[in-house]
Parts: C-alpha cells; structure tokens; sequence
C-alpha cells in the first residue's frame, strides 16, 4: 500500500511537471505569437520605407540627369552658336525677337524640375541600419520559436517511443506465432509428402515393369534431411541392360520411364482430366502399343485428351479431332467418332465383299441365275444398310 502511494505520488509529481511545461509551452507560444507579429509589421514597415527609398532615389537621379543633359544641351547649344554663327546666344535671342518667351519656357522648366525635387520630400538615410536591426531580430525570435518547437517534439517523442515499444512487442510475438505455425505445416506437409513419396515410388516399379515388360526402377531422394526442399533422382534398369541414371538412357527409354512415372502418380492420386501433349514422339511401334494399353487401363477412371501425330495411338481413341484447310487461309475442324466410323468400315468392306461374290456366282451360272444372284445380293445389301 505505500508503495502503490509513493508510485501515486510520482505519478502526481509527473502529472504535474508534465502540466507545468504544456503551460509554459503555450505560454512561449504566445509569446512566439506576439513575435512573430511583430517582426512581420516590421518586416512591412522595412519593405514600406525601402520601397520609398528606391523611389525618391530613382526619381532624384531621373531629376540629377535631365539637369546634366539640358546643361549639356545648353553647352551645346552655346559652342555651336559660336562656332557655326559666331554669335552667342543673347544674340541669337535679340535675332529672334522672341527673347521673353525663350525666358519663360526656360523658367518653367526650372520650376517644374524643382517642384519634382520638393516632392520627393526626406530621404531616409537610416532606412538600411533600421533594416539590419529588424533582420537580426528577426532571427533571434526565429531561434526562440525552435527551441520551443524542439521541446515540444521531445514530449512527443516519448509518447511516440513507448507507442513503439508495445508495437514491437506485438509483433515479436506475433512472428512467434507464425514460426510456430510454419513449423507445425511443414511437419505435416512433410510427413503427407514421404507417404506420398513412398506410395509413389512402390507403383513406379510396377508401372515400369509393365511398361518395359520387366526391370526394374528406384526413386530416391537428394537431399533425405530436407525432404521439403529435396530435388528426386530416377535410376532405371531396363530388362538386359545394366541400372542407370535417368539422363544416361536413351530418348525412347526416357520418355517410356517418364511415362511409368505420371502413371505411377495417377495411380496414387487419381485425376478425373489429364491432357497429354506429344508424350508418345520418341517412342517406337512396340512402346507405343504398351503405351496405349496403359492408356486404356487408366481410361476407366480418367479421361484423356492426347495430343499427337502417332496413327498407333490415333487408332486407340474414342473420338478424333482434327483441323484441316480445305481452302487456302481457311481452317476447318472435324471431330470423327472412331467406333463409329470404324463400323461404317465394316460394313462397307461386307457389302463390295458380298457384291464381288454375287458378281462372281453370276458370272458362273448364267444369266438367270445371275439375275437371281445380284437380287438376293442387293437384299443382303439393303439389309446390311438397315
């Protein structure tokens, strides 16, 4: 019980220091406030006084140089009267007999130039110092607004820190979690895939001793400890020849070990579709007609779509599908229902058969028992057709 007091009393304490500094924080922001403002009517009032500076100092030179160019015109003036007329100007004027307009143009001229300078009014001279002092003002109300900014970011910080602190810890036992899971899937995972695996290989020998009518086969894994991540090897023995790797057999064994391996794998784990594409190229007469013997074995429970150039294999179908171009740029596909078309064989091959043999009768008898022959032939035809 003390213990949790004096733990309340710090944590009064803290409260406390914690309320104090927010308040001078608002408090120094306030007065960051009234600064800023400050420095922003001074930084007008600098722009306000520089801008008239740079007025009156453009409209006093505009002023300083018509004076020198009209004196210089004047001196112009003068040098080409002496020059050219030989006369001076009062005697240029006298000549003219407009003497007091000249004059009075030329006082005109004065007086405008001077009201121009009158309106000018006092040039600031101080206008550059005033203008250095509000800029180091400036800055050090600058400085005081980041140290305040920087302390109130401390206080953030912390909450931020201990924010963090519990994140971490969330997701260190959450990655806890998950490693523990991971493990307990690949435990399983590995434990289905050696049953798997060993189911796979037991059928592999049978398969590879129907396929090449004896031998024998083993499937072994590269890598036992990691079974998850193992590559397999297949070493093969066929009947006669002595056991080699996969890839030392020739194209033809290949391909026939190949297939007692899907098939091997169909057998374990059985699947209703399968499209074979090209399986039986490298394969001769012989091999090919175990492959299609194996083939309809797994018929009754899978159906397969093969794709091939092999007339062997085309024999063993159900249905063939082909495409063909009758015209140039024009393909075409035609499905042909083998059993069928086979039986129009058949049949067609009894009916020229028995019409070769009514032919033949007739041809022996003469022409009424020929007549009577080729009847009884065209009947036996009719009734073939039907």
């Amino acid at each position: 019980t003390e213990q949790l007091e004096k733990l309340t009393g710090e944590l009064g304490e803290k409260r406390t220091a914690a309320n104090g500094l927010r308040t001078a924080v608002s408090e120094q922001s306030a007065v960051v406030g009234e600064l800023r403002m400050k420095s922003e009517e001074l930084d007008t009032s600098t722009r306000k006084l520089r801008r008239i500076a740079d007025t009156q100092g453009e409209a006093l030179q505009r002023i300083e140089v018509s004076l020198t160019r009209e004196q210089a015109q004047i001196e112009h003036i003068q040098e080409r009267l002496a020059d050219v007329y030989e006369v001076t100007p009062a005697q240029a004027i006298e000549q003219l007999g407009d003497e007091e307009a000249s004059r009075n143009s030329l006082a005109r001229d004065v007086n405008q130039l001077k009201r121009e300078i009158r309106a000018l009014g006092h040039v600031n001279l101080s206008a550059i110092d005033e203008c250095d002092r509000l800029s180091a003002r400036e800055e050090f109300l600058t400085k005081q607004r980041d140290d305040l900014e920087s302390a109130r970011g401390d206080l953030r910080l912390s909450a931020r820190e201990e924010f963090l602190t519990k994140q971490r810890d969330d997701l260190e036992s959450a990655r806890g979690d998950l490693l523990e899971i991971i493990t307990e899937i690949d435990t399983a995972a590995e434990a289905e895939f050696m049953a798997t695996f060993e189911l796979v290989a037991a059928e592999f020998e049978v398969v590879f001793a129907h396929l090449f009518g004896g031998g024998r086969t083993q499937l072994y894994l590269t890598d036992p400890d990691n079974a998850l991540e193992s590559g397999v090897e297949v070493i093969a023995q066929p009947p006669g020849k002595r056991q080699k790797h996969l890839s030392l057999l020739s194209g033809g064994e290949r391909a026939l070990t190949a297939l007692a391996l899907l098939f091997a794998m169909l057998k374990v784990k059985p699947s209703p579709f399968c499209v074979l594409d090209e399986i039986d190229a490298a394969l001769d007469e012989a091999n090919t007609d175990r492959f299609v013997e194996l083939l309809k074995e797994f018929a009754e429970r899978s159906q397969f779509i093969v794709i091939t150039h092999n007339p062997r294999s085309m024999e063993a179908m159900d249905m063939l599908h082909g495409v063909t171009m009758q015209q140039p740029g024009v393909s075409q596909r035609i499905s042909v229902e083998l059993a069928d078309a086979q039986e129009q064989g058949r049949r067609q091959q009894a009916m020229e058969a028995r019409s070769r043999a009514a032919a033949a009768t007739a041809a022996a008898s003469g022409d009424g028992e020929g007549e009577a022959a080729e009847e009884e032939a065209v009947v036996d035809t009719v009734d073939a057709e039907s």
